[in-house]
């Protein structure tokens, strides 16, 4: 989502659920704002990722980026949970969490396209590089989304009204996963989201248990 009105992009991490605060956002706002569909101008109804989305932030380089952040173990198993269809049909089956991600660190059984997928790849660039493309980018303006769901928009409203941008009233994650997925964590899960997930931990602004 990009406003040239106002000067700011939402930057979209996958699992985040930023792309229903985009839908909402859009529909309430749309002579002030464009959806990341709009902007790739594809077929395929998807934000603007990798490579494309390097592009647009280097070709709107002075807009102000802001996106949605979750927590690492509530995200992780939602991956987790996501990818037990593609486990099954590739042959390798059901496995636990900490299984899961720690086959997926060593390349051992994994379905073929999954792939660990962190927040710190799509908030900053590494070394000057972002998405193989040459750009020195930091996204500082991070919302929790624990807060957005439950209905606390105020810093979020806070930096939208500081562009003369409208409110969002409220914010609806209609995947939302229930409050049970904690259950599904033991000391191996934990210590191998810890570990894969480190820069997630201390960028976003989470604690470790």
């Amino acid at each position: 989502m990009i406003s040239h009105e106002y000067g700011f992009m939402l930057v979209h991490v996958p699992f985040n659920g930023s792309e229903f605060l985009e839908e909402d956002y859009v529909k309430r706002n749309h002579e002030f704002v464009i959806a990341s569909t709009d902007t790739k101008k594809l077929a395929q109804e998807l934000p603007l990722e990798g490579k494309q989305l390097a592009k647009t932030i280097k070709q709107f380089y002075d807009y102000e980026l802001f996106a949605m952040v979750k927590s690492p173990y509530l995200r992780a198993a939602e991956m987790w949970l996501e990818a037990q269809t593609k486990l099954r049909k590739s042959g390798v089956g059901r496995l636990t969490l900490g299984n899961y991600y720690e086959n997926l660190l060593n390349k051992w059984k994994y379905a073929p396209d999954d792939k660990i997928v962190r927040q710190v790849d799509y908030l900053k660039s590494s070394s000057g590089v972002y998405f193989e493309t040459e750009l020195d980018m930091e996204v500082t303006n991070l919302f929790k989304y624990e807060f957005l769901v439950e209905g606390d928009m105020k810093e979020l409203n806070e930096f939208l009204n500081n562009f003369g941008a409208s409110s969002l009233p409220f914010y609806h994650d209609p995947t939302k996963i229930d409050d049970s997925w904690d259950e599904h964590y033991d000391d191996h899960a934990i210590e191998m989201v810890n570990y894969i997930f480190a820069e997630d931990f201390e960028y976003c602004g989470y604690s470790k248990l």
